[in-house]
């Protein structure tokens, strides 16, 4: 939750515990809906502000996962590509072209090229068995890729998530201050006959400003010294 929501978040606890602290009587019905509204603004926000703690963690751990699962990849895509390029170009002609690693670095590249390495060494599967690699090599790279590409979904939708709750946050914050200004023009001239309790409500709705940064105090610098005119040369007798 970032500063302006969190100092809304404060007004709008204040407001409450203001109602409740001075209900009026007799009771207005509309500052009855108004408090209300403020009271649904508040847990609004504060439910989208568990959803970003929950979306930046699932982000954080699909990016891990990515990650991890992506140098699982490329390992696998290696040992085939190097099986493919030692394969004797005359009796494999145009092979160990069919096997280049992705020269392009996205997450897209790599996993749509290790799909087009499972396409192309299905029909040599037993060459590249023959060669080191293990009887399930393309049920291993298959779930790789399949791993890989579930992960970089999560991480996408978990930030997609985020800005969701960010933007749907930012409506509520909003909400609850138009909300509240609506009740103050019904409740200042209520308690302005009433110093120490208007002053009160006052303070209650008032947004905190956020802390500005200090400016430097110019340092002061000492005046450059005057040039000094140049001495004349005495004249010689």
């Amino acid at each position: 939750m970032d500063s302006l929501s969190n100092r809304r978040l404060v007004t709008f606890d204040s407001v409450i515990e203001f109602g409740n602290k001075h209900p009026l009587n007799p009771a207005n019905a509309r500052a009855t809906v108004l408090y209300g509204l403020i009271a649904g603004s508040a847990t609004t926000m504060r439910t989208l502000g568990s959803t970003q703690v929950e979306g930046r963690s699932g982000v954080a751990g699909a990016v891990a996962e990515t990650v991890i699962l992506k140098e699982e990849l490329l390992s696998d895509m290696r040992a085939i590509n190097k099986i493919a390029r030692a394969l004797p170009v005359a009796d494999f002609p145009g092979v160990r072209e069919q096997f280049r690693m992705p020269r392009n670095g996205s997450y897209a590249n790599l996993a749509a090229t290790a799909r087009a390495f499972v396409l192309n060494a299905t029909p040599l599967s037993q060459v590249f068995i023959d060669r080191g690699r293990p009887a399930t090599f393309l049920e291993d790279l298959t779930a790789a890729v399949t791993a890989f590409e579930a992960a970089r979904t999560r991480r996408h939708e978990g930030r997609q998530g985020q800005v969701g709750s960010t933007a749907a946050m930012e409506i509520a914050g909003r909400k609850g201050v138009a909300y509240m200004r609506e009740l103050d023009a019904i409740l200042s001239p209520i308690y302005e006959p009433d110093p120490l309790v208007f002053a009160e409500w006052k303070t209650a709705i008032h947004i905190e400003r956020s802390p500005q940064p200090k400016e430097e105090a110019p340092v002061a610098t000492s005046p450059a010294p005057a040039p000094v005119a140049p001495v004349a040369a005495a004249a010689t007798s």
